[in-house]
């Protein structure tokens, strides 16, 4: 799973766990086209960002037990005076896919490390790993 599946996924776990509509972890992984082990990875993630996630037996549902509200948008702004030509923005998504498939873990705290890599405009973790 890419780094914008993995969003997508996590959107879509999100809006599920909200509604109390997940039905089983069986359920849960087919309506979300992934094993069941994934989905108590992304449970897992959910949880490191502060969601209190619980299961109910007689719902056979997942659900929030704490008031949250994530929005997984993938938001890229550019400057007039700072415009990409040439190619480069396409080398930052591939720089991205990559960092997400050789990140040691796919948590939340490798996601926090990358992000915050890109936004210091530190490349050489990228580029040492195309």
């Amino acid at each position: 799973m890419d780094f914008f599946d993995r969003l997508r996924t996590l959107d879509r776990l999100h809006a599920l766990i909200y509604r109390k509509g997940t039905g089983t972890p069986a359920t849960l992984a087919s309506r979300l086209c992934v094993s069941r082990r994934t989905v108590y990875h992304l449970i897992d993630d959910l949880r490191s960002l502060g969601a209190d996630i619980s299961y109910c037996r007689s719902r056979q549902s997942f659900y929030y037990q704490n008031s949250i509200e994530f929005c997984f948008d993938l938001v890229i702004e550019t400057k007039q005076e700072e415009q990409i030509v040439g190619g480069e923005s396409l080398m930052d998504c591939r720089l991205i896919n990559n960092a997400y498939d050789t990140a040691p873990d796919n948590t939340i705290s490798s996601w926090n490390n990358i992000f915050s890599r890109l936004k210091n405009r530190d490349f050489s973790y990228f580029f040492s790993s195309i």
